[in-house]
């Protein structure tokens, strides 16, 4: 075993390190570390490799899982902030009950959760962000319901495309 381990290279190293640590401690660990690699159990078979399906599942998972989350977190506040008598007195409380000090964030998760927390079939059909856009104020309510429309019927809608198609129905509207 020894004759495979490169000695000169396991002294170059720790001699570097020498004013912080004795060499001989070092060396002696990188020898260490090539006999354990040397003497270590290889397996004979390698582990299944997970396949990209249940990658791709587990992921789905994880932004619902996610998606959850913030909701349940938006009807805290949400309830919080409807016993509070002032934004001074609820930003106070959120930061000492929650840990939380983003007031738009706090905003986000409060907005979305009143508007699609009793809507886990659209809620769980698709990601944070198209949430965070199909409930903006900035989203005018006749394409909310078309964008809802199409999520129930299962297509696929993003962020993204919700941002288009809010500045084009601006558009629309500032020429008609």
């Amino acid at each position: 075993m020894f004759d495979g381990i490169d000695i000169a290279a396991a002294q170059r190293q720790p001699k570097l390190n020498r004013d912080v640590v004795p060499q001989r401690y070092g060396v002696a660990t990188l020898i260490h570390r090539e006999l354990n690699a040397a003497f270590a159990e290889k397996p004979d078979v390698a582990p299944p490799k997970q396949s990209a399906i249940q990658r791709r599942l587990e992921l789905a998972a994880a932004k619902v899982r996610l998606v959850e989350q913030n909701i349940e977190l938006g009807l805290k506040l949400a309830a919080l902030r409807d016993t509070m008598p002032s934004n001074k007195k609820f930003g106070a409380a959120v930061r000492k009950q929650f840990d939380l000090h983003d007031s738009l964030y706090v905003a986000e998760v409060m907005r979305v959760a009143r508007r699609y927390g009793d809507r886990p079939e659209i809620y769980r059909a698709v990601g944070w962000r198209t949430l965070v856009e199909l409930a903006s104020t900035t989203t005018p309510e006749a394409l909310r319901e078309k964008l809802e429309a199409r999520i129930l019927a299962g297509e696929r809608v993003n962020g993204a495309e919700i941002i288009r198609a809010r500045s084009h129905s601006a558009d629309c509207f500032k020429e008609g």
